[in-house]
C-alpha cells in the first residue's frame, strides 16, 4: 500500500494482514498513544498548527482500510478540559472519547519554543517537546512519552484535501515508533487554525485512517 504522501506498506507487512485480529489488542495502544500525542489541540490564531484554546472539540472517522470486515469503522471525539499544574508548570489538558470511554489523553503546554507534551498517565517521565515553533521543513526530533520513543520529521508544506474539504499551508510529518513487535510508522497533516485534519497509523500490519469529521468550540 502507498500512502498519500509516499510512504509505503512493503510485501511482507501486507502478508502479515490476516493475522490483524491477534495484534489488534496490542495495536489500539498505540493508536490511543499515537493519537494522544498528534490530538494537541488548535487555536483560532493565524498559523497555529498546534494550540491550546479552551472548549475546542474535533471529531474523526477511523477507517480500516485493508482491513475489510475485520475491523468496522469507528469514531473518536477529542476535546480541551481544563488545566493542571505539575512540577510547577500550567498544563492543558486534552480528553478523547472513543467507545463510550472517556480517556486522559495528555498534558500540554506552550513555551516560545514551542509546544510540550508530558503524559497523563506517566507524570514522571517530564516533558517533550511535541511541536516547534517556529516549524522548519526537514526538521526532526525526538520525544519519549507512555514509555515509548518517537521520532517525528517535518517533510512539506503544501495544500492538504481529505474528502469535502481542502486546506492550505498545511504540514506533513512523518513519525516511526517502537512497539514490542517492531517498528511502527505513521503520517499526520496539520492545518493552520485547526490542527491535526488526518492521521494515518500503520502499527502491528493493521492501517488506520483519521480523518477529520467536524471541528468547532463549546
Amino acid at each position: 500500500m502507498r500512502a498519500q504522501d509516499g510512504g509505503e506498506t512493503t510485501g511482507d507487512e501486507q502478508d502479515r494482514l490476516p493475522t490483524r485480529r491477534r495484534a489488534l489488542a496490542v495495536t489500539s495502544a498505540s493508536v490511543v498513544t499515537i493519537l494522544s500525542i498528534a490530538l494537541a489541540g488548535c487555536s483560532k490564531q493565524p498559523a497555529d498548527y498546534c494550540p491550546l484554546t479552551q472548549g475546542l472539540y474535533w471529531t474523526y472517522e477511523i477507517q480500516y482500510p485493508l482491513s475489510g470486515p475485520t475491523q468496522k469503522p469507528g469514531k473518536l471525539e477529542a476535546k480541551v478540559d481544563g488545566e493542571e499544574i505539575v512540577d510547577g508548570k500550567r498544563y492543558t489538558r486534552i480528553l478523547n472519547l472513543t467507545e463510550g470511554m472517556e480517556i486522559p489523553v495528555g498534558l500540554y503546554r506552550r513555551a516560545a519554543e514551542g509546544v510540550y507534551i508530558r503524559s497523563g498517565a506517566h507524570r514522571e517521565e517530564g516533558e517533550s517537546l511535541l511541536w516547534p515553533e517556529p516549524p522548519v521543513i526537514g526538521k526532526s526530533w525526538r520525544i519519549k512519552i507512555n514509555g515509548s520513543n518517537f521520532e517525528y520529521r517535518i517533510l512539506t508544506q503544501e495544500e492538504m484535501e481529505i474528502p469535502g474539504r481542502k486546506f492550505d499551508h498545511s504540514y506533513t510529518i512523518s513519525v516511526v515508533w517502537d512497539t514490542p513487535q517492531g517498528k511502527s510508522f505513521g503520517y499526520e497533516y496539520r492545518a493552520p487554525g485547526i490542527g491535526l485534519v488526518r492521521k494515518i497509523v500503520n502499527s502491528n500490519g493493521v492501517t488506520a485512517d483519521y480523518l477529520l469529521d467536524a471541528y468547532g468550540s463549546r
